[in-house]
Order: structure tokens, then C-alpha cells, then sequence
């Protein structure tokens, strides 16, 4: 079940503009005024403006008390806030999330994780009160079948609970398969359908018999064709879309499309570092190490300059990450340049500093700087033994690093 478990995973994606609002019957519920609002909200939540997004959704909730979106949304910048403070939200991490099923210590703040489950709860209820008033309403059942996607990605990647996700995530399918099935053109729950036909396609040949025998088929073919329809027919999940894109394609090797998507999302929220590293990364699948290194160093750039929003950079576990990739990429003065970095920043933590200390001297000895390599070796034996960075160190001060190819 890896495969189904990592799309359950891509989910962390698909939540975040899935409840954005569809036009529901209720006149009062179709205004300009409360999309123009709603747009803003999520505008604010792709360029990693939390708080500025909770103010407007708490403002739409005053103004439509009725409407099952306004508490959605809260709730969806609560989780992203959370994905956020843990470091989840890059493409590494949603492309292999098998980490997601791994238990932590970490715990997201009881105050708002009650408050997500309260925001959940109100907006179901304001689509049972709608449907109560009229029975088979397609909007009120797109934003249930939004909110059931919503706790399975919160089930797998805050509570690493894959049965409940595997729950949450098929009460979202059937919500939105209904309203295809009703409503062809409803293009909004294709982002949904499409996710589903990928699982299915990619289940493990002893898994897949099973699912025929229960009725459930896919293909990826279909899987990408619903996703490419919902990016240019969607009326509100045309970037959620994009962004389920980027994952799959990076996946499955197709290149240039995930680039084409990931840097579309980057040029509209600029402000979202996260999304201008997911560029970088295309680059480095693409084995184009001059460009990956061009964006990883202007991120940098700009961290360092406390350009808005990338001051919320981790600078010196990240200058260690990215040290480390572009090590991989044989792009050693620059590694060097950000290990050196790393180990001057006092923010540093003593992990990062350690293990910087120990690529540091590795890329010393790579060019030739035996020397100074040695040094660095010897650095690593006065701190903290992080990773058998220590016995590594004594490894290396014998005999010079070599890579392994």
C-alpha cells in the first residue's frame, strides 16, 4: 500500500485550495464580494501570510455566518501553519512522504488543534443545514466531500494515521464522484478524481486485483487528464491543481511539465520561498546543476537580505541542506562558501554546525585542500557527535575523502 499511502500523502497539496468557494444556490452565498475576499484569503496562505490570511477568512465568517467556506478555510491555514512550523511543505518531502507515516514527538499546540477540528465541524454543518433546506445541493456537497479530503491529509501528516486518512480520503472521492456523475462539467472535482485514477493505476500488482474485484479502476492517463482539466476549466482549484502536477510529473520523470507548473506557481506568489526551491529541485532531477544552483543561491540571497517572508528561512539548517545538494552536484565552491556560512552563523544548530564542519572538510579534501580538510576534521572531533560524525572524522583524517560514484 506505499503507492496509496503516498497519494493520501499529496493530499497536503490538494487540501489547501480544495475548499475554496464554489458558487453555492444561496444568493447571498454568490457574491463578487465574498470570492474577491476568499481569493485574497488564499492568496495570502500560498504566500506563507498566515495571520493576514486568518484576518480575512475571520472576516468572511462575520459577514457570511452561513457559508460552510469561511470556517474551511481557517481551518486549512491551521494545518498549513502547522506543516509550515515542522518544515513539511517541500517537494522532497510530498514526492517521498513515506516519513509522514513514521510517528513524532512533535504536537501541534492543543488551542489550535481544537480550534481546526472546530472550524471542520461548523463548516460540515453549515452544508448538512443547506441540504436539509434542499436535498442533492452539488455545492453543499462539494464542500463536504472538501472537508473529509481536508481531515485525511490532516490524519496523515499531523497524526500519521493512515486508516483514518484511507477513511476521510474515500468519503471525499465518493462526495465528488456523485457530482460528476451528475454534473460533467463540474470541473472543481476533477482534482479529486484525477488524484483517485493516479492511486489506482499505481497500486502494487497484488493490491490491484483486489480493487477490480471491488469495482475500483484507474488509469494514469485518465489521472493526469483530469488533473490538466482542472487546471484550465477549474473555476477556484486551478492552482491546486497545478500544484498536484508538479508533484506527479516530478514522479514520474516528466520534466518539463513539472518545471512549467512549478514555476508558474512561483511567479504568482513570489513570496513563498517554498515554491522557488521546488523549481531548484526540477532543475536538479533535470540534471541541470548550473540553474539548480542559481535558484538555491538566490534564495539565500534574499534570506539573508530579510526580503519579505524569506526571513522565515531556516538560515542555518538551510544553508546546510543546500550545501549538501550542491556537494551531490559537484558544485563545490559554493558548498563551501555555505558550510563556512553555516558554521559562522551563531543561530546554527549544533546539529547542522557539526555535520557542516564535516562536509566542509570533505569538500576541502575533494579540491585538493588536504590541509585544511584535516582542520576541519579535527573541529568535528570538539563538538557533538551528531550522525557518527566522529568516527566518520577519524575515517578521514587517515586517508583524504574520495566520493563514491
Amino acid at each position: 500500500m506505499a503507492v496509496y499511502r503516498f497519494v493520501i500523502c499529496v493530499s497536503v497539496l490538494a487540501g489547501v485550495l480544495s475548499g475554496q468557494p464554489n458558487t453555492l444556490r444561496a444568493q447571498s452565498l454568490k457574491t463578487p464580494e465574498f470570492q474577491e475576499g476568499a481569493t485574497k484569503g488564499f492568496d495570502y496562505v500560498y504566500n506563507l501570510d498566515y495571520e493576514e490570511a486568518r484576518a480575512v477568512f475571520e472576516n468572511l465568517r462575520q459577514q457570511y455566518p452561513r457559508h460552510p467556506g469561511p470556517p474551511l478555510y481557517l481551518a486549512l491555514t491551521l494545518w498549513q501553519r502547522e506543516l509550515f512550523r515542522r518544515q513539511d511543505l517541500g517537494l522532497d518531502r510530498l514526492v517521498s512522504p513515506e516519513s509522514f507515516m513514521q510517528a513524532t514527538g512533535r504536537q501541534m499546540p492543543a488551542e489550535e488543534r481544537n480550534a481546526f477540528f472546530r472550524y471542520i465541524g461548523e463548516s460540515q454543518a453549515s452544508c448538512q443545514a443547506i441540504l436539509k433546506d434542499k436535498p442533492g445541493d452539488r455545492d453543499a456537497r462539494y464542500f463536504l466531500g472538501a472537508a473529509h479530503g481536508v481531515l485525511a491529509a490532516f490524519a496523515v501528516t499531523i497524526d500519521h494515521d493512515k486508516r483514518e486518512a484511507f477513511r476521510q480520503g474515500k468519503k471525499a472521492y465518493q462526495y465528488h464522484l456523485g457530482i460528476v456523475m451528475e454534473q460533467p462539467d463540474y470541473y472543481d472535482a476533477y482534482v479529486t478524481l484525477g488524484l483517485y485514477e493516479y492511486i489506482v493505476a499505481n497500486l502494487p500488482w497484488y493490491m490491484k486485483w483486489i480493487a477490480q474485484i471491488a469495482g475500483y479502476k484507474g488509469t494514469e492517463e485518465r489521472g493526469f487528464q483530469y488533473l490538466r482539466l482542472a487546471v484550465t476549466k477549474s473555476q477556484f482549484v486551478s492552482v491546486n491543481a497545478r500544484a498536484m502536477l508538479v508533484v506527479l510529473c516530478l514522479r514520474e520523470k516528466m520534466y518539463d511539465e513539472a518545471l512549467e507548473n512549478a514555476q508558474f506557481l512561483h511567479r504568482r506568489y513570489p513570496r513563498n520561498f517554498q515554491l522557488r526551491l521546488n523549481v531548484a529541485q526540477i532543475f536538479k532531477e533535470m540534471n541541470r546543476p548550473d540553474q539548480a544552483a542559481d535558484v538555491y543561491m538566490k534564495v539565500i540571497a534574499d534570506a539573508e537580505a530579510r526580503t519579505p517572508n524569506y526571513q522565515k528561512v531556516p538560515l542555518g539548517s538551510f544553508r546546510y541542506n543546500v550545501g549538501k545538494a550542491l556537494m551531490n552536484m559537484d558544485r563545490l565552491e559554493l558548498a563551501q562558501r555555505l558550510f563556512t556560512a553555516a558554521i559562522q552563523d551563531p543561530t546554527t544548530a549544533d546539529r547542522e554546525r557539526a555535520l557542516s564542519y564535516l562536509c566542509l572538510a570533505e569538500v576541502l579534501d575533494l579540491r585538493g585542500n588536504r590541509q585544511q580538510a584535516i582542520a576541519n576534521y579535527q573541529q568535528v572531533l570538539t563538538v557533538a557527535n551528531f550522525e557518527d560524525s566522529h568516527s566518520t572524522a577519524q575515517g578521514y583524517l587517515k586517508r583524504p575523502y574520495r566520493r563514491v560514484r
